[in-house]
């Protein structure tokens, strides 16, 4: 995917925000029939600097 600089985010606070307002992640799979959305709930990992996501995918 191509990202563009102009819409870049760069304040870790503002991110933090967000992710943290919007606990929940959407992931697409591929599947034999066709596209599946699945959301799951995820929380920042606080003992991190860096912008660590955590979550817990099962199975089906």
């Amino acid at each position: 995917m191509r990202q563009n600089p102009s819409f870049a985010m760069t304040d870790v606070g503002e991110l933090r925000r967000i992710v943290e307002q919007n606990p929940w992640a959407t992931l697409v799979s591929s599947t034999d029939d066709g596209l599946v959305a699945s959301h799951y709930a995820v929380l920042l990992d606080d003992t991190r600097d860096d912008l660590t996501v955590v979550g817990h995918v099962g199975k089906p």
